[in-house]
């Protein structure tokens, strides 16, 4: 595992576009823009050959963590490589960490919330709005994963704001 290099930014970018739907991603000049964020940094995982399979992209906040995408390579996925890198990231936390999923209703979103669970998370029993990140796009409605233990969501209200406001340039 080693922080993204600015050079690789493109093959993130391209993982990232093949794994999420255009409304859960930023355009590609604003995503590489949050590189200077301090708050904002990219995790990767190197194949064999030393190319970028996989990417964790995590916020760290003044009250927690945050993670915004996790992603693999197709030819990596369901190999264990990107539960392995976010082992690694959470291992080396010291503040609650959570994450956005979309409801387990189908095979597909039941099987990452599984994923999640088997590394420790916790499906929190509320829903979530996550904020889009491109102009046109309308709010997704998710739930929240958290590390450790689970939380209410009165209790989570002050993470939320915080994610809000330096994720998604809003208030709550």
């Amino acid at each position: 595992m080693e922080l993204l290099r600015r050079v690789d930014f493109p093959t993130v970018f391209e993982i990232m576009k093949e794994a999420f739907p255009e409304s859960e991603i930023r355009t590609a000049a604003r995503q590489e823009a949050l590189l200077e964020n301090p708050h904002y940094k990219i995790y990767v995982h190197r194949d064999e050959a030393g190319e970028i399979d996989c990417f964790l992209a995590i916020w760290e906040l003044s009250n927690c963590f945050f993670g915004e995408h996790l992603a693999s390579k197709p030819s990596t996925r369901g190999k264990g490589v990107g539960s392995g890198l976010l082992k690694v990231v959470l291992n080396g936390l010291d503040k609650p960490f959570f994450l956005e999923v979309e409801p387990p209703c189908d095979e597909i979103t039941k099987r990452r919330v599984g994923m999640y669970e088997r590394m420790g998370l916790f499906l929190n029993k509320f829903y979530y709005e996550q904020q889009p990140l491109r102009e046109g796009h309308t709010p997704q409605r998710l739930m929240v994963m958290s590390y450790r233990s689970p939380v209410g969501e009165t209790e989570f209200i002050p993470y939320k704001r915080e994610i809000y406001r330096h994720v998604y340039d809003t208030e709550l």
